[in-house]
């Protein structure tokens, strides 16, 4: 490895965002990123504009404009990863607090490198797909179902598995082949009523495609639950990541569900970039609405994400 490469290494590692990123994929992110000095005062993510660049704090601190002496990161932090994953400008300004040296990653750079290195794009989508989990608000938005004209009965055909696919809020309809090839991996299944299927603190190895019924969908706790009619996806996040499951979902009355295995499905986002990209991008989208409405709670006058 070249020593060239030993600072931004290290200090690549060090951020949170990238945390448990193998180290030739580490190196690959190294290879890309050019240390850059943020003077006091650069607007490093506009409101207004969509962010271009994701930043790793190397010295320095970064705040809000306007707002109270209050860093919003520091040594180590990440800045703008949820903003270029997006597409959008940020909830808010935020400017360099002081004289700021950074590891600067092109966001075109980025998707590129995205495309080229899968590990790096599960990375990705496990860490936005955690950061939603945490957020009951973002996690029911993001497993919900649509509002379907029927729902569709057992003994689907492969047209209607890939309709099943198309009508779902989560998978990006513009990629008919991706949801025809996803499809073909797709099992379907039936439940009664008040049957539980997922259950927290078992394997994340698949999940499910409400299509005809009605589930209730959460972690243990009742008041962060919801309810998810066809086009829902319970089991969708933790599909990234792996690992065990964190929520449960309950068939509230009969449902009629496609199962997918999170290799196959990882193996349909290999083979088309362009709806893990989207799928990516929609979920960073999702947590920056929220994060745009609670920082224009607590200042009316901010912007919002901006498309």
């Amino acid at each position: 490895m070249s020593g060239m490469l030993v600072a931004p290494l290290l200090h690549l590692r060090t951020a949170p965002a990238l945390e448990g990123l193998g180290q030739p994929y580490l190196e690959a992110l190294a290879r890309e990123a050019e240390e850059v000095l943020l003077p006091r005062g650069t607007v490093v993510l506009s409101h207004t504009d969509p962010a271009q660049a994701l930043h790793v704090i190397v010295d320095g601190a970064l705040g809000r404009a306007g707002a109270p002496a209050e860093a919003v990161a520091g040594p180590g932090d990440t800045v703008g990863f949820l903003e270029v994953l997006a597409g959008w400008a940020a909830p808010a300004p935020v400017v360099a607090d002081v004289d700021t040296v950074a590891l600067r990653l092109d966001g075109e750079v980025l998707r590129d490198l995205l495309e080229r290195h899968m590990p790096i794009l599960v990375h990705f989508l496990a860490e936005v797909a955690a950061r939603t989990l945490a957020r009951p608000d973002a996690r029911r938005a993001a497993c919900r179902g649509g509002d379907p004209p029927r729902p569709l009965k057992p003994g689907m055909n492969r047209v209607d598995r890939i309709l099943a696919l198309h009508r779902s809020p989560a998978f990006p309809s513009g990629n008919m082949d991706a949801l025809a090839e996803l499809a073909g991996h797709a099992r379907e299944t039936t439940f009664g009523a008040r049957k539980q299927f997922l259950g927290v603190g078992t394997p994340a190895s698949s999940f499910l495609v409400v299509c005809a019924g009605s589930v209730t969908y959460g972690d243990s706790t009742a008041k962060d639950r919801g309810s998810l009619g066809p086009g829902g996806v319970p089991g969708f996040l933790e599909i990234f990541g792996g690992g065990v499951r964190s929520t449960e979902a309950v068939a509230q009355t009969e449902v009629v569900a496609l199962e997918i295995d999170r290799e196959s499905f990882l193996d349909v986002l290999e083979d088309h970039f362009e709806m893990a990209w989207t799928i990516l991008a929609n979920l960073s989208q999702g947590l920056l609405i929220l994060d745009g409405a609670e920082q224009r709670s607590v200042d009316p006058q901010s912007g919002g994400p901006s498309t």
